[in-house]
């Protein structure tokens, strides 16, 4: 009798385990995918993208394929802001993005061309630099004084 209540106990056991494997393998993460075009429908190679969780600060960036499709696999549940920027193009961001379990999200973007007053702004900024480093190099030029003595050199007398 007790071989066949152990036996019982033993089968009730491995049932219970073999149900919780599956349910220990649950997602609780989501994934972020989409497209990125301009405003003609072409798509838009090597931009950027940038996923940032709101609650935890944590962020993932993800690259735009040739295909002009973008992935961001395995992140967490919750709400997100997303920023999307590439080289010549005004960058877009979506808030308040809610990513749920085992969710694939499709989030397409369609990027504007940078106007000419973000060209002219980035040519201002850099003449200015230019201009700066150009004033210190003449400040802090070696200069040569004649009424001091000179050693020629460090270590010489």
């Amino acid at each position: 009798m007790s071989c066949r209540v152990s036996a019982h106990v033993f089968v009730a056991v491995l049932i219970l385990f073999l149900l919780a494997v599956p349910a220990a393998a649950q997602v609780d993460r989501a994934s972020l995918t989409g497209t990125v075009t301009d405003a003609s429908g072409a798509v838009v190679v090597k931009a950027m993208v940038r996923v940032t969780h709101e609650g935890s600060g944590l962020q993932r960036e993800g690259e735009v394929g040739t295909g002009g499709a973008y992935m961001i696999p395995q992140l967490p549940i919750g709400i997100y802001t997303i920023k999307i920027e590439a080289a010549g193009f005004r960058g877009v961001q979506f808030d308040k993005v809610e990513l749920l379990v085992g969710q694939t999200r499709t989030l397409d973007a369609k990027l504007d061309i940078a106007t000419s007053s973000t060209a002219i702004r980035c040519a201002t900024r850099w003449r200015l630099w230019t201009a700066l480093r150009r004033s210190w190099a003449r400040w802090f030029r070696p200069r040569k004084f004649p009424n001091c003595p000179s050693t020629g050199g460090i270590g010489r007398a």
